[in-house]
């Protein structure tokens, strides 16, 4: 009941073309697609935030973290109630990386842009479809015509079919997650 949650975002554009360039096992190559993944997970931390009391709840933008490291990581001790060190900012030690059993992994190192952040392949359907998660979390959006906002909509409605009839199996097999 008093755990702290730390909720980091990112510009959704470079989330989706992060999950575009990776290999992760819910991601597609296409970026439509990888939209839709990213708004589900948004809607869900947005469903999820009512029931997080405010103090409890730390949010950071990852390109504050990006420009200022250590004011970010003050914040972030002073939310959870630790002391803060500067040796916090330096990469893991190799005992601490095999404990996790990836010693060679980027999480380890200094804190960086991502490769996704970089030549980020611009797409007015993906951004049409996020173009409400962008300005929620302030975000600059291009703007997009309606037919691009349209063509989206298209695109992306078996993604939406094969959602919707998922959660509806997931519901009928565990009522617990049934919205109430």
């Amino acid at each position: 009941p008093e755990a702290r949650i730390v909720y980091v975002h990112r510009h959704p554009i470079n989330v989706v073309e992060s999950l575009s360039r990776g290999s992760f096992a819910y991601a597609s190559d296409s970026r439509v697609y990888n939209s839709f993944v990213v708004k589900a997970y948004v809607e869900a931390f947005e469903q999820s935030r009512q029931f997080i009391p405010g103090k409890q709840l730390y949010e950071v933008r990852y390109e504050q973290l990006l420009r200022d490291p250590e004011q970010v990581v003050v914040e972030l001790c002073r939310f959870i109630d630790i002391e803060y060190r500067p040796e916090m900012l330096d990469p893991a030690p190799e005992n601490v990386r095999n404990l996790f059993g990836w010693p060679e992994n980027k999480a380890w190192g200094p804190v960086r842009p991502q490769e996704s952040s970089r030549d980020v392949v611009r797409n007015e359907l993906v951004e049409s479809y996020l173009r409400e998660v962008m300005e929620e979390y302030g975000y600059a959006s291009n703007s997009v015509s309606r037919w691009g906002h349209l063509v989206a909509q298209i695109q992306l409605f078996p993604f939406r079919v094969l959602n919707a009839v998922y959660n509806t199996a997931r519901e009928w097999k565990y009522p617990e997650y049934r919205k109430g």
